[in-house]
This record gives structure tokens, C-alpha cells and sequence, in this order.
């Protein structure tokens, strides 16, 4: 009967590391000029998933000019950040018919120059070993 106290407490301190090892991450967009559709936020944490699939996401109603979207529960290592207000609704990043450049306002972490194309994931990687809250400008 000893034993099992004894291994309840190696149990909830073994969950309490686990549990330490995990951040948030704020993500606040400025430059929002209207508060219409959806922000679509993807969290990648692989080189080889940038801007192709995200390990975290979520298309949030934008209800203000000023916008907050809290990601919980987030391992410690390296993240990017890509997102797009989705003024239209349909899910997707909407481009020009001529010229392939987005129509929709978008934006990614450490606020990269998109000048001549979009980012490497280099450009817009940053490490997670805190609680953190980052800004990207629209």
C-alpha cells in the first residue's frame, strides 16, 4: 500500500514537467482596416510544411480592428506563422486573375518582406521556449 502513494507522486510530478514544457503563443494582427470576414491563421513547426500544411490553425471572425488570437498547449522548438484575413468567406487566399499577387490582406511572423514573392520559413521562424506574444502587421 506504500508503493502506491509512491508512484502517484513520480506520476503528477512526471505530468507536472510535461506540462511545463508547454507555452502559449499571442498572436496580435495590426493594420486591420475593417472588421469583416475571418482570420485564418496556420502555425507551422516544419520547414517542409511552410506555407503547405499547418500543424495548428484556425479561421477566427474578426470582430474589431484590434485582434488577438491565443494558441495554447504549444511544445518548446520552432514555429512560423502565415495568415490572411479572409474578407469574402471562402476560405481561401484570394489572388489576382491577371497577376498571381494576393488581393486579401495577409501577413506572416517577424514580418518578412514580401516584396518579391512570399518568405522562406527561415525569414519567418522563431523559437518557442516561453510564453510569447508576437505582432504581424497586415
Amino acid at each position: 500500500m506504500k508503493k502506491l502513494p509512491l508512484i502517484l507522486i513520480i506520476f503528477l510530478s512526471t505530468f507536472s514537467a510535461l506540462a511545463q514544457d508547454q507555452f502559449s503563443l499571442t498572436i496580435e494582427v495590426r493594420n486591420i482596416k475593417e472588421a469583416k470576414g475571418h482570420m485564418s491563421i496556420c502555425i507551422m513547426n516544419k520547414e517542409e510544411q511552410f506555407l503547405e500544411d499547418c500543424f495548428k490553425g484556425r479561421h477566427i471572425p474578426i470582430e474589431s480592428e484590434e485582434f488577438f488570437a491565443v494558441f495554447d498547449g504549444l511544445e518548446a522548438g520552432e514555429y512560423a506563422v502565415s495568415l490572411y484575413q479572409d474578407e469574402n468567406e471562402n476560405g481561401k487566399l484570394d489572388v489576382g486573375k491577371l497577376v498571381p499577387i494576393p488581393t486579401e490582406k495577409y501577413g506572416f511572423s517577424n514580418n518578412p518582406s514580401t516584396t518579391f514573392g512570399p518568405p522562406k520559413f527561415e525569414d519567418c521562424r522563431f523559437k518557442l521556449a516561453e510564453n510569447m506574444h508576437i505582432i504581424i502587421e497586415l
